[in-house]
């Protein structure tokens, strides 16, 4: 009777034990050019101070973290400039490029569905390192190129 009694509290203690996930998302902004890049994001034709970020030539920024307990869908996570209207590229303190939500032809700069618009998420790389059932990491990168900055150039 007493090992029927400590099966049944095994198989309670046992099936009530919660196995706590983790979630680890980094979004990253490499500049593989040669040139010093400045992102001024826009939120109703006003920067975003504190979302204002600057990398150096050939260096990465993390622009966005993710770290804590649980599984998240790692596409609803990463995407550090999805909420602003417009995004301004700065080079080297002289070039200007604007990256737009909008897709309206008349207006200049990178439409929301060019695959170099920094807005738009389906332009990042998106990696997984490692995942299971309860846990999951990984990170999104957009790169910028020397092509970029040529572009701005022009």
């Amino acid at each position: 009777m007493k090992n029927v009694q400590i099966i049944i509290l095994l198989a309670t203690l046992l099936s009530s034990c919660v196995i706590d996930g983790h979630s680890d998302i980094k979004t990253n902004l490499i500049n593989q050019s040669n040139h010093s890049i400045q992102i001024l994001p826009y939120r109703n034709g006003v920067v975003e101070p504190i979302s204002i970020t600057t990398i150096s030539p050939n260096d990465t920024a993390i622009v966005f973290t993710w770290e804590g307990k649980g599984k998240v869908n790692p596409h609803d996570y990463g995407y550090y400039l999805s909420y602003y209207d417009s995004v301004k590229i700065v080079y080297d303190n002289s070039f200007t490029i604007l990256h737009r939500k909008a897709n309206d032809p008349n207006l200049s700069g990178i439409v929301y569905t060019n695959p170099r618009n920094i807005i738009n998420s389906d332009n990042y790389l998106r990696t997984i390192t490692s995942e299971t059932g309860y846990s999951i990491t990984g990170y999104f990168d957009f790169i910028f190129t020397e092509q970029d900055y040529l572009d701005a150039k022009q």
